[in-house]
């Protein structure tokens, strides 16, 4: 009886955390969508929340190394954390281990049910990789432009 009860909360297990996802839109153009005009979604405390970060990252950018211009082909930007936001919510990625290649489509999902009313302004810490004629780059951010109300 044990078993079949830990199979059964596994399969269970398993397919919440499946139902847990985005799904990676199909735009071309680079950037994070909402975008910090539209901004985040309000939250209601105590009602389920979800909010879908679409990320579509650019092949390549063009950045200043001291006055010359440099094309810098991207290699991937990664979400290495994102802070600040209300309790009871989290965040998964597509892919699941955040890290999203040049040229690719991902998405970010804050999900959970919020249990503080207030205004929070959560903040990504991203980390790019590039790749230049002088060798591999690592630039860090953060984008803390997002507001979510509950």
């Amino acid at each position: 009886m044990r078993k079949f009860a830990a199979i059964l909360f596994l399969f269970i297990a398993s397919y919440t955390s499946s139902q847990a996802q985005c799904v990676p839109g199909t735009s071309t153009d680079p950037g994070i969508t909402p975008d910090s005009a539209t901004g985040l979604a309000p939250a209601v405390a105590g009602q389920p929340y979800n909010q879908v970060m679409q990320i579509v990252v650019p092949t390549d950018t063009v950045t200043m190394i001291g006055p010359i211009p440099v094309t810098v082909t991207i290699v991937s930007i990664s979400l290495t954390s994102f802070t600040g936001l209300p309790p009871g919510l989290t965040y998964t990625c597509t892919p699941s281990n955040c890290v999203f290649p040049g040229g690719s489509n991902g998405c970010v999902l804050i999900s959970g049910t919020p249990t503080v009313s207030g205004t929070f302004n959560p903040v990504a810490i991203t980390a790019s990789v590039g790749a230049t004629p002088l060798g591999n780059i690592t630039q860090y951010d953060t984008i803390g432009y997002y507001n979510i109300v509950v």
